[in-house]
């Protein structure tokens, strides 16, 4: 339509009577004098065809990461849920198929709170928040399959809290309490249906800081080292796998991951690690939590490409959570130099982190930049 356009506007001017005298424009030229002027605004005409076109072949096939095609827009987001909080880490509650946000005093310290939204027909609703105790301000959270959250601090504490039921208020109700003795540094956590609760640590050069326990019964704690020498990411880090009786898989910044399970003696654990899948391109933050497709495949999304250019979801699928050689990716656009996606779709503004894929809710939600919570349906 532009090229349309832009001809029949040239063949308007060309066909328009010239009287008068003309000066030319190049003395040197073949053009005829009257006849320049034309020539050099079908040359500008024909500049600005070349240059939209660049930028919308630019706009659909940007690679490196940035994915192909149409801009996927994100289906609702939301503004911090509690006033004068911002959330830090996102989490998939199986139990009560709702999403949990933890949220901290936006101006740093304080108390945290827990809160929890279901969306139905593309909006999201209140389902309960607690408090968790006084000036306890954790910066990850994870739930087990029976609904009961573990947080973990900067220091090391660990708490956790009871099922959230609907229109919770109050403080949280106490399932005990840990120290990881980790030492400083970002943490991530996982935890799992058998009563294991697992934080983590990178110390450097692939090594990582672990420490375990199964419900207080039987703990364990060391270093271990991937085959890999890239860090782990400072969040999302460690992720539930269906390995028996107690296996995570932790992502590294590269693409790589190991698969670690417990094994119980007394009241003693001793890890085994394995090397697993290779995610490339590589992720720029931790892998969601994976979901089972159709296909038989299990699928992990994280994001690639540039948030100040071509920025993607994409999506790691592999024949199993735990196995070795390389996942499967797809990537879809869904921001481009800060267009996200058409008019009507929800506003956001990358970089995005903490991605949760939530089956229940056949969802893929996430943090972005300005602490918005982002709402997009999985490809």
């Amino acid at each position: 339509m532009r090229r349309f356009i832009a001809v029949a506007v040239a063949l308007t001017i060309l066909s328009a009577p010239v009287s008068g005298c003309s000066q030319p424009i190049d003395t040197g030229s073949s053009v005829p004098a009257q006849s320049q002027p034309f020539v050099a605004l079908l040359a500008l005409i024909g500049l600005g065809i070349g240059l939209t076109a660049w930028h919308h072949h630019n706009l659909e096939h940007e690679g490196s990461g940035g994915g192909s095609g149409p801009i996927l827009g994100a289906q609702f987001s939301l503004g911090p849920l509690i006033s004068g909080y911002k959330a830090v880490d996102l989490v998939v509650d199986p139990v009560n198929v709702a999403l949990g946000a933890l949220e901290v005093p936006a101006g740093g310290g304080g108390t945290g709170k827990f809160t929890e939204i279901q969306a139905f027909s593309g909006t999201a609703q209140s389902f309960g928040t607690y408090t968790l105790p006084a000036n306890y301000s954790p910066a990850a959270v994870a739930i087990d399959a029976n609904g009961l959250a573990w947080f973990v601090d900067a220091s090391g504490k660990i708490q956790g809290c009871a099922v959230m039921s609907p229109g919770t208020s109050g403080t949280c109700t106490s399932q005990g309490t840990f120290s990881d003795g980790l030492g400083a540094g970002s943490r991530s956590i996982a935890v799992d249906v058998n009563g294991f609760i697992v934080v983590i640590i990178d110390a450097g050069s692939g090594t990582v800081k672990w420490w375990a326990t199964q419900g207080g019964a039987a703990t364990g704690t060391g270093t271990y080292t991937s085959a890999s020498t890239s860090p782990i990411y400072t969040a999302d880090s460690i992720k539930l796998t269906t390995t028996p009786p107690a296996g995570f898989t932790v992502f590294h910044q590269d693409g790589s991951s190991d698969v670690i399970s417990f094994a119980q003696n007394g009241s003693t654990l001793s890890i085994t690690v394995q090397a697993n899948f290779n995610y490339q391109p590589p992720s720029l933050v931790g892998l969601s939590d994976f979901g089972s497709e159709v296909s038989g495949k299990d699928a992990f999304y994280g994001f690639t490409g540039a948030p100040a250019g071509s920025y993607s979801m994409t999506k790691y699928e592999t024949t199993s959570s735990v196995g070795v050689g390389s996942a499967t990716a797809t990537s879809q656009l869904i921001d481009h130099d800060g267009q996200v996606g058409n008019p009507g779709s929800a506003p956001f503004t990358a970089p995005l982190a903490s991605p949760q894929l939530d089956t229940g809710e056949n969802a893929i939600w996430a943090i972005d930049a300005g602490g918005r919570i982002v709402n997009f349906t999985p490809f």
